[in-house]
């Protein structure tokens, strides 16, 4: 029997890489981007843009696609690494769009069948508490992927070389979890999870609201606080530092 320590570790582990790397790696080296590679202001706002597209898409392909847990878990992790990778050695805007479209679908996948599957195994167990252990996971991976490009700001690292490095940290993961995931009907069945019953449109309409409120100060702090602040030494600090009131959050 697997602990359930290490069944929350393991699903920590999968909504960092979702989040921090998946979706939002882009905000800390959005501005070394803009330096080395001749990136926009625009051109940053369509690779945001269609990575939140992809997100969309990979949720309600989640909702639409009855595949077995372990199989889009691990193909998750296979396609966010690939996406992440595929931004360090594409030559083109065009290309890193659907990289990041990629890597927004990837992300969706390790959300909803992440947090599904982790939250199951915690419950048969009668580890709950271990929830916010789960969901510290997108705070974690928000801190250690921003930590790493400030503290290493100005190491000389160009942003494909961040992207490549970012994409093996990616693979390595991907490994590191694949065994861990739990094999075909150890996942309880769906019979025995409980249903809220009542319209879910309200749900959808908030979670919808709260998407589009915080998606563009998430893809755009370094710059904004730059800009309002006037603090260049600190600019790569500010997203660590939300992951960490993320963290705390949770």
């Amino acid at each position: 029997m697997r602990s359930p320590v290490r069944l929350a570790i393991v699903g920590m582990t999968v909504l960092a890489i979702a989040l921090g790397i998946g979706r939002f790696m882009l905000t800390p080296l959005l501005p070394l981007m803009q330096a080395d590679a001749g990136l926009s202001l625009i051109g940053g706002g369509w690779l945001a843009s269609v990575n939140n597209i992809g997100y969309l898409l990979g949720a309600l392909l989640c909702a639409a696609l009855a595949l077995p847990q372990r199989t889009t878990l691990r193909l998750g992790m296979l396609l966010v690494t690939l996406g992440t990778l595929g931004m360090g050695l594409a030559p083109s805007l065009a290309l890193w769009l659907l990289c990041r479209f990629v890597a927004g679908v990837a992300a969706a996948m390790l959300m909803v069948h992440g947090i599904a599957w982790c939250t199951a195994h915690l419950r048969t167990h009668g580890r709950i508490g271990l929830e916010s252990l789960l969901y510290s996971g997108p705070g974690i991976g928000i801190v250690v992927s921003g930590t790493l490009v400030a503290a290493l700001h100005g190491g000389g690292l160009d942003s494909a070389r961040w992207w490549l490095l970012s994409g093996a940290l990616c693979a390595v993961v991907t490994v590191l979890t694949w065994r861990a995931l739990a094999a075909p009907g150890q996942t309880p069945a769906a019979s025995h999870v409980q249903h809220e019953s009542g319209p879910t449109w309200p749900l959808v309409a908030i979670y919808g609201l709260f998407g589009f409120a915080y998606v563009i100060p998430a893809t755009f702090l370094p710059l904004i606080a730059d800009a309002q602040l006037h603090l260049p030494a600190l600019r790569e600090w500010f997203w660590p530092l939300y992951g960490v009131a993320t963290v705390l959050a949770t």
